[in-house]
């Protein structure tokens, strides 16, 4: 997905991946079997692909080169402390 990020731009392949990600998401729950589950999130995850690249270069064209570095480095942490300290907060 960073090719098409780097080729496109960033507005377009985000919002047309967030968008399948959008459908696959709700057909998700329209799947009456396993290989149509499975497909839907084979899907899901194909589309996820586009998020990282995508944040990083609207990163990179927002900040200056010396601050580029920190605002990566602030998503990355939040990409993995969101889910270690939501979850246990969403399940209790």
């Amino acid at each position: 997905m960073a090719g098409f990020v780097d080729r496109y731009g960033v507005k377009r392949p985000y919002a047309i991946c967030f968008a399948a990600w959008c459908l696959a998401s709700a057909a998700i729950g329209l799947m009456p079997t396993l290989w149509g589950l499975i497909l839907m999130r084979l899907i899901v995850g194909a589309m996820e692909a586009v998020v990282v690249p995508g944040d990083v270069s609207l990163d990179r064209q927002q900040f200056y080169p010396n601050d580029s570095g920190t605002a990566v480095g602030f998503y990355m942490l939040g990409s993995k402390f969101g889910p270690a300290i939501g979850a246990p907060l969403a399940a209790g």
